[in-house]
């Protein structure tokens, strides 16, 4: 499922419309978009290509973000 962030107006890189918070990662024919919430609040964005190991797309800090949807679990406490 697609992963859709919502960045923290202060988080948006200077140069990017304002209007625009929404960051998406799309799923394509062999890949696939899930994420993580860390307990210390980051998000983790994960991407799955077919036969391939899962990896760390994007990661962003708890000040960085305000909301999420898509697949996505909350990653246990180590």
């Amino acid at each position: 499922m697609t992963v859709h962030v919502t960045m923290l107006p202060a988080a948006i890189p200077p140069g990017i419309e304002s209007s625009n918070r929404v960051v998406s990662y799309e799923d394509r024919d062999a890949v696939r978009y899930r994420y993580l919430l860390h307990d210390s609040g980051a998000l983790v964005v994960r991407r799955t290509k077919h036969d391939e190991e899962t990896v760390t797309e994007v990661v962003y800090g708890p000040s960085a973000w305000e909301g999420v949807q898509g697949d996505g679990s909350i990653q246990p406490h180590m």
